[in-house]
């Protein structure tokens, strides 16, 4: 009887060495694919794959303008094409739904998204290289000219409670703005020129949005001088262009924000500043 359990336990032993072997062995692999895959995914534009960047299927500007041919323009839109251009990197501009643009970047459909804030949530599944940073919004509370004697505001959110709030749908704002739950906030509006004209109607009493887009699609419309601007402004908030997660563009990432750190030292930088009359960068 011994002699049989003898037998059996060398047995286990032999099983038990190659399961090992085998184990160490395809996790040598595993690691080794893992890697390759890796390398593949950072210098995948360097085979001539086109980088695709999600953004809004809406006009911003003066950041991302988009014509009635859907051609695009804009602050964001020309540093991105500078720098893919310095990089030696195709790009293709994808105008979607916001909620599409971030399902895009979250699983991988997209490279990069531009016009993002940075949030925890966000994060998760895009890059925000503190360098890659495209503008700077500063959000205030805007009004019509004939309510201006009607809203006191100097800072404090409490004072807005006897008025109504329209911001933009699906927007990130300022926690400060989203733990006031003691304010009436409409958010109807899908893009900044909706924003404008609900205002105008009368949808609610004061709207919230980046002063430079705002002050740039009244003057658009004709309508500076109807428009008032409350001080101070609500948060400043940095907008990014954020590469994918899920698809390992540590690298990109931090290529790009080199290249766009460079390039905002240059002349051609401040010419598009002026191009698109920003003020404000905090650069």
């Amino acid at each position: 009887m011994l002699k049989y359990n003898i037998i059996l336990i060398r047995y286990i032993i032999i099983i038990y060495s190659k399961l090992l072997f085998m184990f160490y062995i395809n996790k040598f692999i595993f690691g080794f694919l893992l890697c390759n895959l890796f390398i593949v995914s950072t210098v995948f534009a360097k085979q001539g794959d086109t980088l695709v960047i999600a953004r809004g299927n809406h006009s911003y500007p003066p950041y991302e303008i988009m014509s009635a041919e859907q051609a695009l323009t804009g602050l964001h839109i020309e540093i991105i094409a500078a720098i893919a251009k310095q990089l030696d990197l195709k790009i293709e501009f994808k105008s979607v739904p916001w909620k599409r643009a971030l399902y895009m970047i979250k699983h991988g459909k997209a490279d990069a998204i531009s016009y993002i804030s940075k949030t925890k949530e966000r994060q998760a599944f895009a890059i925000f290289h503190e360098e890659n940073i495209l503008s700077y919004g500063n959000y205030v509370f805007f009004a019509l000219n004939e309510d201006r004697h009607a809203i006191h505001f100097t800072g404090e959110l409490e004072q807005l409670k006897p008025y109504s709030i329209g911001t933009i749908m699906g927007y990130h704002y300022s926690p400060k703005l989203e733990e006031a739950t003691y304010l009436k906030v409409d958010k109807q509006s899908k893009s900044e020129d909706i924003l404008l004209e609900r205002l105008r109607r009368k949808h609610f009493n004061i709207g919230l949005a980046d002063k430079d887009q705002m002050t740039l699609l009244a003057r658009q419309k004709g309508i500076s001088e109807k428009m008032i601007y409350l001080s101070p402004a609500l948060f400043t908030s940095p907008q990014y262009i954020a590469f994918s997660r899920i698809k390992n563009h540590d690298v990109l990432a931090k290529e790009f924000a080199q290249a766009l750190q460079a390039f905002k030292k240059t002349s051609a930088y401040q010419d598009l500043l002026a191009k698109y009359t920003i003020e404000n960068q905090l650069f």
